[in-house]
């Protein structure tokens, strides 16, 4: 596997203020990541358990299930504004 630890944001020992608001800014990021999947995962059951699917799969996989995701929100909302008119 690749060295995934480029990407990885980590939290800082708490020495300074500035270290004190980057992690509340991660924190605040990571709540918002988790809260984005848990909706994905309420739509498509295949999140709903574990992937069987090779690792780097997966990225292309979650960015496919968020523009279906996006696209049936469209979808749902012009269906809305045909019946209202």
């Amino acid at each position: 596997f690749a060295d995934l630890s480029f990407f990885l944001l980590i939290t800082c020992k708490l020495n300074t203020l500035k270290e004190d608001a980057y992690n509340f800014y991660l924190s605040q990021l990571q709540i918002t990541i988790e809260r984005a999947f848990g909706v994905l995962v309420h739509r498509w059951a295949i999140l709903r358990s574990p992937l069987v699917i090779p690792l780097f799969k997966v990225a292309p996989l979650v960015h496919t299930l968020c523009v279906l995701h996006n696209f049936c929100i469209q979808q749902d909302l012009k269906d809305k504004i045909k019946k209202q008119t």
